[in-house]
């Protein structure tokens, strides 16, 4: 049991490393965009179709055909900052960075060349060096952050999945859940001993009225939230039941920005 959850520990550790530095160096906006994900068991699928990965251009396209027929100052660069916000959420950080940098190069021709500027800004080129470069450094810094929610969002897919993946493979019924006893994740295994139906959403179900002994609940609750706190070096088991059938829980808890604890299950 005790080789099984270190494997899951493993790559949970190999996969956070970026995820706390995220949330150390973004600002707020990004901390709570994290936060939203890394508490979901569901991520934004990454695109692997060529239609979504080229729907940037012909948004690049839209936008400057726009900027161009439109009859008052340039806006591409307000608009290409909300597509950039936009495709950083399913598109590889691969593509994202070439889209990126074609937007970035579009904007700095926009506001720093008077044969470009002219087309867009209604036959004016764009004056004020100060505007024009705090507004190029804006784009910049979102076009960054861009492509490295990107690329954390990818960590994000690979860390889920690939703990989805070694739980599923399980031959034990496995349940992953939170400190509040919230299910995250659930193997066949667990959903076929418990008869929980697939189409059933795992976030409606809570770890202690599945499997806490009626007799003594409050205890059992107790032993499951002191282990968060345990010696992680030693295996802790806990006293469950399902449908009047005893067994043990043995614990392992998976260390992160968000403790999780890993239980197997296992006839008493």
């Amino acid at each position: 049991m005790g080789i099984i959850a270190q494997d899951i520990k493993l790559i949970l550790i190999l996969y956070d490393v970026p995820l706390i530095f995220f949330s150390c160096r973004t600002n707020t906006v990004g901390k709570r965009l994290f936060i939203q994900f890394s508490g979901m068991n569901f991520f934004p699928s990454e695109s692997n179709n060529w239609i979504t990965r080229f729907a940037p251009i012909f948004y690049w396209v839209t936008v400057l055909i726009f900027d161009w027929a439109k009859p008052y100052g340039t806006v591409a660069a307000p608009l290409l900052t909300i597509g950039l916000f936009f495709f950083c959420t399913f598109l590889s950080v691969r593509w994202m960075v070439v889209w990126a940098a074609l937007y970035t190069l579009t904007v700095f021709l926009v506001l720093y060349y008077p044969s470009v500027s002219c087309l867009v800004n209604d036959g004016r080129p764009i004056n004020g060096l100060f505007q024009k470069n705090f507004r190029f450094a804006g784009f910049t810094s979102v076009a960054v952050f861009a492509c490295y929610f990107s690329y954390i969002l990818g960590r994000l897919r690979a860390h889920h999945n690939s703990l989805n993946n070694l739980v599923s493979s399980i031959p034990l019924p496995v349940i992953v859940s939170n400190p509040e006893g919230k299910i995250m994740l659930l193997n066949d295994e667990a959903r076929a001993f418990m008869k929980i139906d697939e189409t059933l959403a795992i976030e409606s179900l809570n770890y202690f009225e599945l499997l806490a002994p009626k007799t003594h609940r409050g205890k059992c609750i107790a032993e499951y939230i002191k282990a968060f706190q345990h010696d992680h070096m030693t295996q802790l088991n806990i006293e469950l039941e399902f449908d009047g059938q005893r067994l043990t829980g043995h614990l392992e808890v998976l260390e992160g920005k968000k403790q999780e604890i890993i239980t197997i299950l296992t006839p008493a």
